[in-house]
């Protein structure tokens, strides 16, 4: 299978008539991060955000075993819940928003001011073993101007 890789991001410009219908619209990325300890303390997991990126959602797929119905976070470096407050790792994939979760970067749809390193790591409830793994849905700011 080909890769391709570039700098910038996809827009859709609607139904093909290549400057003329729908609005120029930015389609939806997705960042994964997988094995991460369900015991750490909040980390940085290499993973980076691009400047401009709004998350949307988080999925959460939780492993994480023992405690009492443990929890993770998932944000930045000065926010470590900025995507995900006390999200559920002891059962299966989840949405942040959907589980009511989401953090405040999501709720807000901020727009990042620059590239942002993504923290992740034991919540409040901490889990006495096992790892979970996320995927950050974002898409990019875009004031909409075509051929730029």
């Amino acid at each position: 299978m080909a890769k391709n890789t570039f700098a910038g991001y996809l827009r859709q410009c609607g139904s093909g008539k290549s400057l003329t219908g729908a609005t120029p619209a930015p389609l939806v990325a997705s960042l994964t991060v997988t094995g991460i300890d369900a015991t750490q303390a909040s980390a940085d997991t290499g993973a980076v955000l691009p400047k401009g990126a709004r998350v949307l959602d988080v999925l959460t797929n939780g492993k994480g075993t023992g405690g009492s119905t443990p929890t993770m976070d998932i944000g930045t470096s000065g926010n470590d819940d900025a995507f995900v407050a006390e999200g559920d790792i002891d059962g299966g994939l989840k949405s942040a928003v959907a589980a009511g979760v989401a953090g405040s970067e999501v709720l807000n749809a901020t727009a990042l001011a620059a590239d942002t390193a993504v923290y992740a790591g034991k919540g409040a409830s901490a889990a006495t073993g096992g790892t979970f793994d996320f995927t950050i849905l974002f898409t990019m700011e875009d004031d909409g101007s075509l051929n730029d």
